[in-house]
C-alpha cells in the first residue's frame, strides 16, 4: 500500500484529506498540535516543521513516503502578519 504523508494533519483540509486518502493509502501525518479533528486511525507525529527541521527530516527518512502533501498553515494569519514579536506562534 502506497504511503501519504500528510503535513498539517489535524487541521481543516487535513483532516478531510486523512479521512478521504485513508481509504485507499496508509497514512502518516505530521502537524505541531493535535486537535483531534480526525476520528480516523493514523500515524500521527507532533512536529513544527517550520522550526524543526531535523524532526522533520527525520520523520521523512523514517517513514519514507510515496506522497508527501503540504495542507499545513497557520490558523488566523491577521494574527501572524502584525504580531511583530512572536506572542501568537
Amino acid at each position: 500500500m502506497k504511503k501519504v504523508l500528510i503535513l498539517g494533519s489535524e487541521g481543516f483540509i487535513g483532516s478531510h484529506l486523512v479521512e478521504t486518502l485513508s481509504k485507499n493509502f496508509e497514512i502518516f501525518g505530521i502537524d505541531k498540535v493535535f486537535m483531534g479533528y480526525n476520528k480516523h486511525e493514523y500515524d500521527f507525529t507532533k512536529c513544527d516543521i517550520a522550526y524543526d527541521a531535523d524532526a522533520f527530516s527525520s520523520c521523512v527518512k523514517n517513514i519514507q513516503p510515496d506522497v508527501i502533501i503540504d495542507s499545513a498553515a497557520s490558523v488566523g494569519v491577521d494574527k501572524f502578519i502584525s504580531d511583530e514579536i512572536g506572542e501568537h506562534y
